[in-house]
C-alpha cells in the first residue's frame, strides 16, 4: 500500500510509530542524503549509507576502478551476481549489528532493483518505505543544476551517467574548464529532468507493487 504525503506527514508519522528500519528511496538530487540527517538529528537513525557500502562491499573487494558501472551493476542491472550477494550481505550486516545494540537504523541510496532491495530487507520487520519523487521540475533542475558545480573531474560520478552520455565530449571539457552553465549543459540538465521524472515514476510503481509501507513525498 502507498500513501502519498507531506515531508512534515513523514517526521510525525516517524515520531509517533519510530520504526526499527526506514528505506529513503529516490533519484538522484531527491533530497535523500538531507531527510537521512534529518531524522539522524531528531531521532538518532543511525544512516547506513549504500554508496559507502558498495565501496566498502564491492569496489575495494574486487578492485573495481569503475565506479559507474558498478553502481549500475548492483543498484540496477543486477549481471554480476557475486559484486550483488557482497553487497547484500554487507547490508544486511549493518541492519543486523543495528537491531542488536536496539539502534534506529535509516537506509539511504538510490537502489533501482526491487529484487536487490527485498533482499536487503528479507526478514526484518518494521520497515518503512520513504520514496522521494521530484514533481516540481524547476526546483529539481536547480537541484541538479547545484550539484553539477560541486562536480571536478575527479567526482563526475557525483552526476548520472544518463547525464553525462548526453553531452558531447567537447562540452565536458569546456564545463570542468570554466565552470559555466551554458546553453547546451542548461538543455541537457532539462532533459535529464524529465527523464528522471519519468524515471521516478516507474520505480515508485514498482515498490507500491513489492513492498508495504510505501509513503511517496512530492518534491
Amino acid at each position: 500500500m502507498m500513501t502519498r504525503s507531506g515531508l512534515e506527514d513523514v517526521y510525525k508519522l516517524i515520531r509517533n510509530e519510530r520504526p526499527g528500519v526506514i528505506y529513503v528511496g529516490g533519484r538522484t538530487c531527491t533530497g535523500k542524503s538531507t531527510l537521512a540527517k534529518t531524522l539522524n538529528a531528531r531521532h538518532g537513525y543511525a544512516t547506513i549509507d549504500l554508496d559507502v557500502a558498495l565501496e566498502e562491499s564491492v569496489l575495494v573487494p574486487f578492485n573495481v576502478s569503475d565506479r559507474e558501472r558498478a553502481f549500475s551493476e548492483v543498484f540496477r542491472e543486477r549481471r554480476e551476481h557475486h559484486w550483488i550477494a557482497q553487497f547484500v550481505s554487507h547490508v544486511r550486516a549493518q541492519i543486523t549489528a543495528n537491531q542488536e545494540s536496539k539502534q534506529l537504523a535509516l537506509i539511504d541510496g538510490a537502489v533501482g532493483n526491487v529484487d536487490t532491495l527485498a533482499e536487503i530487507i528479507d526478514g526484518y520487520h518494521e520497515i518503512q518505505f520513504v520514496f522521494l519523487h521530484p514533481i516540481d521540475l524547476d526546483e529539481y533542475i536547480a537541484r541538479l543544476t547545484a550539484r553539477l558545480l560541486t562536480v571536478t573531474p575527479g567526482s563526475r560520478g557525483r552526476m548520472p551517467v544518463e547525464f553525462w552520455n548526453s553531452l558531447s565530449q567537447n562540452d565536458i571539457e569546456k564545463f570542468l574548464i570554466t565552470r559555466q552553465v551554458g546553453v547546451s549543459i542548461a538543455s541537457a540538465i532539462a532533459e535529464y529532468s524529465l527523464f528522471s521524472r519519468a524515471e521516478s515514476e516507474n520505480r515508485l510503481a514498482l515498490f507500491e507493487e513489492r513492498f508495504e509501507h510505501v509513503i511517496s513525498v512530492d518534491v
